[in-house]
């Protein structure tokens, strides 16, 4: 990573292939450093060094200048050997050297607009590439030997671009697409299309199958592979749009590590889901995973209008494939980092042994964190170092306990509580703890892990008075305190505020301590997730005045604050300012209220436990103060250390006595008493051992019976099938929803229909009821009526199998006239077609002579009577018609043919003169190559010869005349060969456009002929019919060999046009390039 635009001492820093060294180049030299363990391998004091470029962990190093004297010129490149201190080669460029890569196969240097491939081996130049402007050194090359691929941005095609023909067009700059080049055959092998914008950093896995490649946005990560430029996966980074200055895989090609301009580095997971449930989003509610960018409603607003988003995307994405849900919801990252510090630049590497993540930032630092590869998360730092001195940056020497991440409470209370001041903590101070670090004792450079954090002794006389209280601060000297914190260091708090998990902690540790306290006011766990300003408050001034009895808040409570906290030493009081203080609730400010909230507790808890084991003491001393010494007092009760104590006050005070410096009868009950001590605590661990004993059997016990969670996951298992099952029958039930509705509306209208007829038919009842209890009829006269009403349904009866006999009849009848129908319209219909065929339909067709010829179906007449069922005589008109356009057809062939044979005489002269034209071109075309290896031939010779004498001018000054006239020589004759050469070019470019003019005419000719016998067969297919069968088929046999004919020609005369025109257009590019 190039750093001499920040304008530091610090000019570049990059690990090497493996990630086992990182390489830091500076105004005052190089450094190299072994990652694991840290510390420096190799050292050499020299001016500024711009690149340091590793191969492996080997002794070969490539480094390029970055200074105004010729020696660190930026575009001479050195390879060295650091073992034996020596110089293997040498290489100078027209322009800067913007990145160097290297394998154990190729080195590749990449200028502003070319890349230069070099045999590492030998050192020889095998291959030049032109690029677009490349200011920002964009490219990758694998570390594999045998996958040895570059990639690098490709340029965007223009009218005058390679892509396109003609010259390179500097002015274009790169696209989205990268070029996947393989640097053994020296051939670009595929076209990435990666982003819609520019690319701004690409990286290539170690063994050469993957491709990473961010754009100018960052918000879209994408892989792919290599060669075949297939997208493997997509990530999201964020939504924000960020600078990607670092991609990385590991060695297993498992993981992608993304670093930016956001101080938050992504990690990504191949080949899996990156996280469990919805997408990652970092700490403090940024949605980009940038950190606390903003708080209030704007980004209440964010996130909301995020999670919304979220939620469409993924329940759309359950009805879409996998590439189009991709689209809408990429993958987030499956870990996280947050930087200790802000606005610097970061390199990073996974490391090959351990699952930790390397991150050198530009400032100098180098920090280790551990991943959870199972779960993922935000990662822990384990070990920070700083890489170099340089600057104004002065760091304190190592000093015990200065290694230590942790906050407590330092031994320094007791000075102050010897002292009387026991009522107030905030005599006490507070500095990092003692205890040894998990990390081991820092040393020299690695000391700058925790040198900007921790501050020397105070100086004498640094005192000052609080603005609101008689006592003195506590920033003044006193014996016993280790470490003092100045009130203009911002202290980078360690503790992992904006985790979760410790938030929860922290939460029901000052929710117990306050329950127990006597807190005067309602608290819960929910009152510390979602507090008000007032809630902080009150808690704040509880503990507060725990720590400072009887004290008076005086002034506003957001002014107060930041004081008492200085006043306080609370080592993070620079992360809570007086805006933090007035939006205590955002997800920006409580984090770190929490965590004030939660030492303020463990303060107050310590020392009051401290109180009570002082009190303790001192009430003992002044009980035993005047007792006669028992020297058979049994100390078993006591701790060693008391025992310890109290021996040796009384041996004192026997000595003050007596003189005597050995008592035996103190001695022997100090030994029974530690006898004593010895026998309980061998009891107590045989009791232990026993309990232990009993645990384990238990414990395997427990393991040996089948866990109820297997049943219940089970059951679970089942419950969730059930619930798909319910979920797919909803899904098939919601359409059938309208159905029923609108069947239900029709039985409805139904049922009240059949109830208006059942009321119709309830009052015809009624009516015939009384006028049957009405009629006068006797039983003889209704009895006949009862014989003439069965006579009548008899009657009828017959009369209905007559009409359906006769209904029967007709629907036979009836199918009978529709399949006539039918028929009769397929026949008028084929006859129609042929009719049109041969021109005789319409009356306008070309052998109508103005005659209706078309049949059509008369059904009116032919039902009416007159017997015509077509409306015209087809028999005698139509026959007279065919036979003369069958005459006239016998004649038209014979000519035909008699035409075709003349074109095909014609075509052969035309394919000999195509020949003749062809083998000139190639003559020319062999001549030109020749020519044009020649010329780069002598321009590679001439620029190496120039190269190679321009470094000779640097130190054999005494020739440099002699040497500027050769090499003007050099460039004159370099000349005359190119405008020689351009002639040439123009001729042959003038020579192919005027063959190409005259292949386009005879093409032309071509063209015309073939439309010609098109027409014709076209008229002849037209007049063909069943009696001319044999014609035809000629006919079809002569209009095959002649489109083969025809079509073979064109391709002759295609490949003619397109044969082999590239070395030409290289050519012109390559001359316009220079």
């Amino acid at each position: 990573m190039n750093l001499s635009a920040r304008g530091g001492d610090l000019l570049f820093i990059n690990f090497n292939q493996d990630f086992s060294c990182i390489s830091v180049g500076t105004k005052r030299g190089f450094n190299i450093y072994n990652c694991d363990p840290f510390g420096k391998c190799y050292s050499k004091s020299d001016s500024s060094i711009g690149i340091v470029e590793m191969l492996f962990c080997t002794s070969l190093v490539a480094i390029v200048g970055a200074g105004d004297q010729p020696a660190s010129s930026p575009r001479r490149l050195q390879i060295i050997n650091t073992k034996r201190q020596s110089t293997i080669c040498e290489l100078t460029f027209p322009t800067t050297i913007l990145s160097v890569k290297l394998n154990r196969k190729r080195l590749i240097v990449v200028l502003e607009d070319q890349i230069y491939v070099y045999d590492i081996s030998n050192m020889k130049l095998l291959h030049t590439i032109e690029t677009s402007p490349n200011p920002h050194a964009i490219c990758a090359l694998s570390p594999s030997s045998e996958n040895c691929y570059l990639a690098y941005p490709s340029p965007t095609p223009s009218p005058t671009s390679p892509f396109s023909g003609g010259g390179r067009d500097d002015s274009h700059g790169p696209s989205g697409d990268v070029l996947i080049f393989d640097a053994l055959t020296l051939q670009v092998v595929n076209i990435v299309q990666a982003h819609k914008t520019s690319v701004s950093n690409i990286s290539i896995n170690s063994e050469g199958t993957m491709l990473a490649t961010a754009s100018d946005k960052g918000t879209v990560i994408r892989i792919w592979s290599i060669p075949n430029a297939q997208r493997l996966f997509q990530f999201r980074r964020g939504s924000q749009s960020a600078r990607i200055y670092s991609l990385s895989f590991n060695l297993t090609s498992t993981l992608l590590s993304v670093s930016s301009d956001t101080d938050t580095v992504h990690i990504f997971k191949l080949g899996g889901s990156n996280r469990p449930g919805d997408g990652h989003r970092s700490n403090g509610g940024s949605i980009d995973g940038s950190g606390d960018r903003g708080s209030g409603m704007s980004s209440i607003i964010r996130r909301q209008s995020f999670n919304i988003g979220r939620n469409i995307a993924g329940s759309v994405g359950s009805y879409l494939p996998g590439a189009i849900t991709e689209i809408f919801e990429p993958s987030r990252d499956f870990a996280h980092i947050k930087l200790p510090t802000s606005g610097v630049q970061s390199v990073i590497a996974l490391s090959s042994t351990t699952p930790q993540v390397m991150v050198a930032t530009s400032d100098g630092y180098l920090y280790q964190y551990n991943i959870d590869l199972e779960n993922g998360g935000q990662c822990v730092m384990l070990k920070q170092f700083r890489m170099t001195n340089y600057g104004n940056t002065k760091q304190p020497p190592p000093s015990a306990g200065s290694a230590n991440s942790r906050w407590s409470v330092s031994s320094g209370f007791r000075q102050s509580i010897n002292a009387g001041h026991r009522n107030s903590i905030l005599n006490s101070s507070v500095m990092m703890s003692q205890r040894p670090s998990p990390m081991g004792q820092l040393t020299g450079d690695e000391y700058g892990a925790l040198g900007s954090s921790v501050m020397g002794p105070p100086m004498a006389g640094n005192r000052r008075v609080s603005n609101f209280a008689p006592r003195q601060s506590i920033s003044g000297p006193g014996a016993g305190m280790g470490s003092s914190f100045s009130n203009n260091v911002n202290v980078r708090d360690p503790r992992a505020v904006k985790d979760k998990g410790f938030q929860r902690s922290l939460v029901h540790n000052i929710v117990n301590f306050l329950q127990q306290s006597g807190y005067p006011h309602a608290i819960t766990t929910k009152s510390l997730t979602l507090p008000t300003n007032k809630d902080f408050q009150d808690i704040f001034k509880f503990l507060y005045l725990k720590m400072e009895p009887g004290y008076e808040f005086q002034k506003k409570f957001e002014d107060e604050v930041p004081v008492l906290l200085k006043t306080m030493r609370y080592p993070a009081a620079d992360n809570i300012s007086k805006t933090s203080l007035y939006t205590v609730g955002t997800p920006h400010s409580w984090p770190n209220m929490l965590a004030l909230l939660g030492w303020m507790v463990d303060i107050i808890t310590v020392v009051d436990k401290y109180n009570e084991l002082v009190e303790e003491h001192m009430m003992s001393n002044a009980h035993n103060r005047d007792r006669d010494i028992d020297p058979k007092m049994d100390m078993t009760q006591v701790s060693p250390e008391r025992a310890l104590y109290q021996y040796l006050t009384k041996s004192y005070r026997v000595w003050m006595l007596t003189g005597n410096m050995n008592d035996e009868e103190i001695n022997e009950s100090m030994a029974k008493s530690f006898q004593r001590r010895k026998e309980y605590a061998e009891e107590e661990a045989r009791s232990l051992a026993e309990m232990n004993e009993a645990r384990r059997q238990e414990l395997e016990a427990a393991r040996a019976e089948v866990s109820p969670l297997i049943a219940l996951e089970s059951e679970q298992k089942t419950l969730r099938q059930d619930l798909g099952q319910f979920k797919k029958a909803i899904e098939y039930g919601l359409p059938r929803i309208e159905e029923v509705r609108l069947a239900n509306e029709d039985t409805r209208r139904n049922i009240a229909n059949k109830e208006i007829k059942l009321s119709d038919l309830e009052r015809a009842k009624r009516e015939v009821q009384e006028l049957v209890r009405t009629q006068t009829t006797t039983r003889a006269g209704l009895e006949s009526k009862l014989e003439e009403r069965n006579r009548l349904r008899r009657k009828e009866d017959g009369l209905k199998k007559q009409i359906s006999d006769l209904e029967d009849e007709q629907r036979t009848l009836d199918k009978r006239f529709q399949e006539g129908e039918s028929e009769a319209e397929r026949l008028i219909k084929e006859y129609n077609a042929l009719a049109v065929k041969i021109g005789i339909v319409p009356t306008s067709g070309k052998y109508a002579g103005g005659q209706d010829y078309e049949l059509r179906l008369d059904l009116d007449n032919a039902i009416s009577g007159s017997g015509k069922l077509y409306s015209t005589e087809t028999k005698v008109r139509a026959e007279r018609t065919v036979s003369a356009l069958r005459n006239q057809f016998t004649t038209n062939v014979s000519g035909t043919e008699n035409e075709l044979m003349g074109l095909k005489e014609e075509l052969d002269h035309l394919d000999d003169q195509i020949a003749d034209k062809t083998a000139d071109i190639r003559i020319k075309e062999y001549q030109l190559g020749l020519l044009t290896k020649k010329y780069h031939e002598d321009k590679e010779a001439a620029r190496t010869e120039t190269a190679n004498r321009q470094t000779f001018t640097e130190s054999q000054e005494q020739q440099l005349q002699e040497m500027m006239l050769e090499i003007s020589q050099n460039n004159a004759e370099a000349d005359r060969l190119e405008q020689e050469n351009i002639l040439m070019e123009r001729q042959a470019a003038q020579n192919r456009e005027v063959f190409n003019r005259r292949i386009k005419e005879i093409l032309t000719q071509l063209n015309q002929a073939k439309q010609h016998v098109e027409e014709q067969v076209g008229v002849v297919q037209t007049m063909a019919s069943k009696e001319a069968e044999e014609s035809r088929q000629q006919s079809k046999q002569v209009r095959e060999v002649l489109a083969a004919d025809v079509a073979m020609d064109l391709q002759k005369s295609n490949d003619l046009d397109l044969s082999e025109p590239v070395p030409e257009r290289d050519l012109i590019f390559a001359l316009n390039s220079k």
